[in-house]
C-alpha cells in the first residue's frame, strides 16, 4: 500500500554508497557554518557546528538522504522544509577512500531545535521515508513534522523532548491543496475530460483500462482504502422493481433485494459481511480464521433497515410523444460515531462512448459526502481539522451498460481485491459534489413502485471498503501490521521511534498514524505530556526506583476510520397515465427510468489506544493510565499499583469486544512480575484467561491488595497477605493462599468454585456469590466482624469446611446454598462436636444463617468428611426452604439428609424448633443460644434494660422459666421484672448450701449474709453472671458448723 524509499528497511537503515546533493552554498572542513538566509537548494555543508537561523529547502533524488558532514553540533531556529529523507547523525570524512560517505555513522554530540525550529518534511501520502536524528544530547523546542506515511526515528543518551512537537501528520483528504486545481477549485475525481489547470483528465489518470468493453483494468485507491468485498450483476428479476422499500420518516426505511446478488469477499480481520443475517449489525461480523485473503463466494438478498433517503425526479418528453419519468433515491445510514453527517448531490453529468447517451442521458450521477460534523483535535496546533471521504456513483450516468472489475494496483492481500469501474471513491472533496444539485425530496417507497412490466433488469454494483488513518505494508487498517515473523509491529509508515537512556516528556506534543514506540532506561518526567496515537509500545524504566506511568497512554484518540457498504442498481419499467398529449382522455405510456444507491457506513472518530508491548523497570511502579495491553507486558518491579483500568490480551477481530484466549498477552502470571512482592489494585484488571499472582519460581508475594476490580478466567493468588476490598470476578475459580486474608466490603462473583486457604480470614460487609462450591481451609483464626457486618455467601454447589480454624466463629455471616433440579448439594463440616452447649457456638466456626433454597427433587446432604469421629456444625438460624409443616416426615426432611458422622445443631428455624428437636435419631439438635438471627429483644421493667434471647426459648409453649406455671410463649413476663428472684435453695451437706436464681447477661449481684437478723449484712461474694441468656445462677457457701441458721440476701448491683 505504501511506495516505500529504498534506503529505508524497515527492519534496517541500509545507506547508499553514493551520495549525491547539488548545493547552493559549500562550505568544507570549516569548524563553523551559520545560516542566516533563506535557501532554495540544499547546500552541501561540512563543519563540526552547525546553526540555521534561516529558511532552506531540501529537495534530494530519489533514493537519498540528506546530512551534514562531520557535523558534530547542531542548532535550527529557523526551518528546514525537506523533500526526501533527512539524517542527522556524525557522518565523517573517509580520507581513505574515494566515497565521502560515511557508511557506520555514529551519533552526533547535540541536537538543538529551538522553539521557533521547524523540520517539515513533505511527500505525499504513500511515500515512505524517515527523519533520523541521533546524537549523546538532544532537545526539541519547536516542531518535527512529516506526511502520514513518513517515519521519525530519535534515539540519543539524554532526549529531551519538552514543550517541543513531534508529529506524524493526518493523510491528505477533504480539502487539502492535493484535491484542488491551480485555481483552487476542486478536482473531478469521476469521469471527466478537463486536462487543464493540474487536472489529470479522467479519474485523474487514476485508471488503466485494459481493451475491451468488459476485461478490466487497474485502479489507484486513495491512501488507506482497501476492498473488502466487490460484484457486478445482471440479473432479471420476476417483479416489476429488483428492490423493496418500506417505511416512512427519518432513518425509518428499510430495504431489501428481492432477488439474490452474487459477490465476492476477500477474508481478513476486517470483514464487513459473515452472514446475511447479519448485515444490519455487520460492523460486529465474526471474522473468518486465518490464513487470510481466502475468497468466498456469497449468494442471496440483502436486507437494512434504519436509514434515511432522499429522492429525485424529472419528466421529460422526446419529440412529440416519447415520455420519460426518472426516479433517483439515495438510502443512507450512519451506525458509529454521532460526529459524522451525510450528505449527497446529484452529479448531472452523462457519458457513453456510443454517442446515443441511451439511458445515460436520463439519469444524473450521485456523490455522497462522509465528513466529520465538528473535525477532529489536532494536538499539535489545537486546531479542529475536517476528514472526509466519498463515494461517487457512475452506474446509471456514465456507460450504463459497461461495467467492469478493476483490480486495485496497491496490493495489500495475497489475493486482489476489485472494485465495480462504476464506483467512485476519494478522499478529497470532488467536484461531482461541490458543483451538485441538493436532492430534493424525501424519498417516497412508493415512487418506485411504478411499473405495468411484471419483470425487469436489475443492473447492480456492489462494494464494500475500509477505511483507516493508517498506511500499512501488508494490511490497511486501524491495527498494527498482522503476524509476520521477525517482525516488529511498530515499524509501519506513519510512526514514531524515541529511544533514549534518559527522556524528559514533560509538556512534550506527540502525533503518530502508525504507532509510537518509547524505549528509555530512565523516565525523567511524562507531566502534561500527550502522546496522540491509537499503537504504543512503552519500554521505560527509572533509576529514581519510582516510577509512575501517567499521561503516556490516551484511552482514545480521535481518528476517522471505519466501514461503508454501497449498493446500486438501476432499472427500467413502463406505465401508463392520462392527461398527456394531445387528447388528456386517451392513456399514455411512460417510460419509466429507476435508480437507487444504498451507503451504509460504520464510522468512526474515536478509536482505542491499543499498547502493543509494555517493558517496565523500577523498583516501584504506579500506572495512572487507563491502557489496553495487547501483546506482551513485563513488569520489573517489588511493588506495583495499578490505578487505573488495565486490560490485557488482544481482541478476536477488529470491532469486537472479545478477547483472544490463545494469542497476545491473555494471561497474567510470573512471567509478567517475576520479581514483584507487593501488588495493589485501586482499579479495573481485565485478564482474558488466567490470572495467576505468584513471581519466579512460584514464590508468594509478600503483601496482594485489591481495592478495584480483576476480572479473568480464572484467579490465583499466593501471598503472605492478601485482602480483598473490590470485586473479583472469575469465569472458573477463585484460589486464594495466605497466611492471612482479609474480605472486606467486596464481592467475588465465580461460575466455579471459591477456595480459600489461610491461617486466618476476616469477614466484614464481604459478598461471595459462588456457582460452583466454596472450600474453606482455616487453621489458626476466622472472623466475620458479628452480625454488624452484614456478610452474604451464596453457592450453587455446595460448601465445605475442611480444615475447622482454632479460633472464631462466622456468626454474623449467612450462607444460602442453592441448587438445581436433580440435584444434591453436599453441607461438608468438620467442627467439634461440643454437645447441647452453647460453647459449640465459640471458637468452633459456628455459622450465623444457613438458607436452603430447593429446586425440583433436589436434596441437601450435611456431612462430615473427618472419619474418625462425630464432627458437628453449629447454626444459630436454619432455613430449610420448606414452609408447611406437612412437609416433613416423622424422623426427617423432605429434602434433607443429615450422615451419621455429624450432628446438626441449631438454635432458630422458619419450622417449630420443638418438631425438629431430635429428628434424624437425635443428629438434629435445639440449643437455647441467643445469636443474631435467633434472637429477640425483651425489656425488664424494673431493670429498665433490654436483654436479647432466643425465639424459641421465649415463645416456647413447653418451658416455664421463671417456674410461674405459666409457659414462656404464654407469659407475659416469663422471666420476670429483672429484681432477683430466688428460684431454688438447698443443703447440700458438709454444712453447704446452694442458692440459684433467675439471673440476666453480663449482670453484676452481690450474695450477702448475716447470722442474726439484727446483725448487719456482710459481703460474701460480688457476683458477674456470664452466661450468653436468662438463665440460673448458682452460688454454694459454707455455713459455720455452730450455727444451724442464717440469712442471706441477693442484690442487682448493674
Amino acid at each position: 500500500m505504501i511506495k516505500k524509499n529504498k534506503l529505508y528497511s524497515f527492519l534496517a537503515f541500509i545507506f547508499s554508497a553514493c551520495i549525491y546533493v547539488v548545493g547552493q552554498v559549500e562550505m568544507t572542513g570549516q569548524s563553523e557554518w551559520i545560516n542566516r538566509s533563506n535557501l532554495d537548494k540544499a547546500p552541501f555543508v561540512d563543519a563540526e557546528v552547525v546553526e540555521n537561523y534561516g529558511d532552506i529547502k531540501i529537495e534530494t533524488p530519489s533514493n537519498t538522504y540528506y546530512y551534514f558532514l562531520n557535523a558534530k553540533y547542531f542548532t535550527n531556529s529557523g526551518s528546514l522544509h525537506l523533500h526526501g529523507d533527512f539524517d542527522y547523525r556524525l557522518f565523517k570524512t573517509q580520507e581513505s577512500s574515494n566515497i565521502k560517505a560515511d557508511l557506520s555513522p555514529e551519533n552526533a554530540e547535540v541536537f538543538y531545535n529551538k522553539s521557533s525550529g521547524v523540520f517539515d518534511r513533505k511527500t505525499d501520502s504513500l511515500t515512505s521515508g524517515i527523519i533520523n536524528i541521533g546524537a549523546n544530547k538532544i532537545v526539541n523546542r519547536g516542531l518535527i513534522t512529516t506526511d502520514n506515511a513518513g517515519i521519525i526515528k530519535i534515539s540519543g543518551k539524554l532526549v529531551d523532548l519538552k514543550r517541543g512537537g513531534i508529529e506524524i501528520k493526518t493523510g491528505r483528504d477533504f480539502d487539502h491543496p492535493d484535491g484542488l486545481d491551480e485555481n483552487g477549485t476542486p478536482l473531478s475525481w469521476g469521469i471527466n475530460n478537463n486536462s487543464v489547470f493540474g487536472s489529470q483528465g479522467a479519474y485523474q489518470d487514476r485508471r488503466v483500462l485494459l481493451g475491451g468493453d468488459n476485461a478490466g483494468g487497474l485502479v489507484t485507491q486513495d491512501w488507506g482504502i482497501r476492498e473488502t468485498h466487490w460484484a457486478i450483476e445482471t440479473a432479471a428479476v420476476p417483479y416489476f422493481s429488483p428492490v423493496s422499500i418500506f417505511g416512512v420518516g427519518a432513518n425509518e426505511l428499510t430495504f431489501s433485494t428481492d432477488y439474490n446478488l452474487n459477490f465476492t469477499e476477500i477474508t481478513s480481520p476486517y470483514q464487513l459481511f459473515t452472514i446475511w443475517e447479519g448485515a444490519p449489525n455487520w460492523h460486529k461480523a465474526n471474522r473468518k480464521e486465518a490464513p487470510y485473503g481466502e475468497y468466498i463466494l456469497w449468494n442471496g438478498p440483502l436486507f437494512a433497515d434504519k436509514f434515511s433517503g432522499k429522492m429525485d425526479e424529472s419528466f421529460v418528453v422526446l419529440g412529440d410523444s416519447d415520455y420519460h419519468h426518472t426516479i433517483q433515491g439515495v438510502l443512507l445510514r450512519q451506525t458509529g460515531s454521532e460526529n459524522i453527517q451525510m450528505d449527497v448531490k446529484l452529479n448531472p453529468r452523462t457519458w457513453n462512448l456510443n454517442g446515443d447517451l441511451n439511458p445515460e442521458r436520463f439519469y444524473s450521477g450521485l456523490a455522497v459526502e462522509i465528513k466529520t460534523k465538528n473535525g477532529l483535535t489536532n494536538v499539535i496546533n489545537g486546531k479542529l481539522d475536517h476528514r472526509s471521504m466519498y463515494v461517487i456513483d457512475e452506474l446509471p450516468n456514465v456507460e450504463a451498460s459497461q461495467n467492469r472489475l478493476l483490480t486495485n494496483s496497491l496490493v495489500v492481500a495475497s489475493k486482489p481485491t476489485l472494485a465495480p469501474e462504476s464506483f467512485v471513491l476519494t478522499r478529497y472533496t470532488p467536484l461531482e459534489f461541490t458543483g451538485g444539485e441538493s436532492m430534493s425530496q424525501d424519498l417516497r417507497p412508493f415512487r418506485f413502485q411504478f411499473g405495468e412490466n411484471n419483470s425487469s433488469t436489475a443492473n447492480s454494483s456492489l462494494l464494500g471498503f475500509r477505511i483507516t488513518n493508517v498506511v500499512s505494508r501488508a494490511e490497511l487498517s486501524e491495527m498494527p501490521v498482522p503476524e509476520i515473523g521477525g517482525v516488529n509491529k511498530m515499524l509501519q509508515a506513519g510512526s514514531i521511534h524515541i529511544s533514549a537512556d534518559e527522556l524528559d516528556l514533560s509538556m512534550a506534543r506527540i502525533r503518530a498514524e502508525g504507532g509510537i514506540s518509547v524505549k528509555t532506561k530512565n523516565l525523567i518526567s511524562s507531566e502534561g505530556a500527550v502522546l496522540d496515537t491509537q499503537n504504543l509500545s512503552l519500554h521505560i524504566g527509572s533509576e529514581s526506583q519510582f516510577l509512575v506511568i501517567t499521561n503516556m497512554v490516551p484511552e482514545k484518540v480521535e481518528r476517522f476510520t471505519g466501514g461503508i457498504k454501497t449498493y446500486s442498481t438501476w432499472w427500467a419499467n413502463q406505465y401508463k397515465t392520462r392527461g398527456l398529449g394531445d387528447d388528456p382522455s386517451n392513456e399514455t405510456t411512460v417510460n419509466a427510468h429507476y435508480h437507487l444507491l444504498v451507503v451504509d457506513a460504520f464510522m468512526q472518530t474515536e478509536l482505542p489506544v491499543r499498547v502493543s508491548d509494555m517493558i517496565l523497570r523500577s523498583n516501584t511502579i504506579e500506572l495512572y493510565d487507563k491502557m489496553w495491553v495487547a501483546d506482551e507486558l513485563k513488569i520489573y518491579a517489588e511493588n506495583l499499583s495499578i490505578n487505573n483500568n488495565l486490560t490485557l490480551g488482544r481482541k478476536e477481530f477488529h470491532g469486537s469486544e472479545e478477547y483472544s484466549t490463545e494469542f497476545g498477552q491473555y494471561s497474567w502470571d510470573y512471567n509478567v512480575a517475576p520479581n514483584l512482592k507487593y501488588f495493589t489494585n485501586n482499579a479495573m484488571l481485565t485478564v482474558p484467561q488466567h490470572a495467576n499472582f505468584v513471581n519466579v519460581e512460584n514464590n508468594s508475594y509478600v503483601s496482594w491488595v485489591n481495592n478495584g476490580n480483576i476480572a479473568a478466567q480464572d484467579i490465583y493468588v499466593k501471598s503472605k497477605n492478601i485482602s480483598n476490598y473490590g470485586l473479583l470476578n472469575s469465569q472458573g475459580s477463585v484460589v486464594l493462599n495466605a497466611d492471612s486474608i482479609v474480605l472486606q466490603d467486596g464481592l467475588i462473583e465465580t461460575e466455579q468454585s471459591l477456595v480459600i486457604n489461610s491461617s486466618n480470614l476476616k469477614f466484614s460487609s464481604q459478598t461471595n456469590i459462588i456457582k460452583g462450591n466454596i472450600i474453606f481451609n482455616i487453621s489458626n483464626i476466622v472472623t466475620d466482624g458479628n452480625i454488624e457486618s452484614g456478610n452474604y455467601i451464596e453457592t450453587h454447589g455446595g460448601i465445605e469446611l475442611r480444615t475447622k480454624p482454632k479460633f472464631g466463629d462466622m456468626l454474623g455471616t449467612e450462607i444460602v446454598l442453592q441448587t438445581s433440579d436433580y440435584t444434591t448439594q453436599h453441607i461438608i463440616w468438620n467442627a467439634d462436636d461440643k454437645g447441647l452447649n452453647t460453647s459449640g457456638y465459640e471458637n468452633n466456626a459456628a455459622i450465623g444463617r444457613l438458607t436452603l433454597v430447593n429446586a425440583r427433587n433436589s436434596k441437601f446432604k450435611f456431612s462430615s468428611a473427618d472419619t474418625t469421629g462425630s464432627k458437628a456444625i453449629y447454626i444459630d438460624y436454619i432455613d430449610f426452604g420448606v414452609n408447611e409443616e406437612k412437609l416433613m416426615f416423622e424422623d426427617r426432611i423432605e429434602t434433607v439428609d443429615i450422615a451419621d458422622n455429624i450432628t446438626v445443631y441449631f438454635s432458630a428455624s422458619n419450622l417449630p424448633a420443638e418438631l425438629l428437636d431430635g429428628m434424624y435419631g437425635g443428629r438434629l439438635k435445639w440449643i437455647n443460644f441467643p445469636g443474631n438471627f435467633s434472637s429477640m429483644p425483651v425489656y425488664m421493667n424494673k431493670l429498665n434494660k433490654t436483654y436479647f434471647v432466643n425465639k424459641v426459648f421465649r415463645q416456647s409453649l413447653y418451658i416455664d422459666t421463671d417456674n410461674d406455671g405459666t409457659a414462656n410463649g404464654f407469659d407475659l413476663t416469663p422471666f420476670g421484672d429483672g429484681v432477683p428472684s430466688v428460684v431454688s435453695t438447698k443443703r447440700l451437706g458438709n454444712k453447704k448450701i446452694e442458692i440459684q436464681w433467675l439471673a440476666f447477661p453480663n449482670s453484676i449481684y452481690r450474695v450477702e449474709y448475716k447470722d442474726e437478723i439484727t446483725e448487719d449484712w456482710r459481703l460474701l461474694n460480688e457476683f458477674v453472671y456470664e452466661g450468653i441468656s436468662v438463665g440460673n445462677a448458682v452460688f454454694i457457701d459454707s455455713y459455720s458448723k455452730k450455727s444451724e441458721s442464717g440469712f442471706y440476701r441477693l442484690k442487682y448491683i448493674e
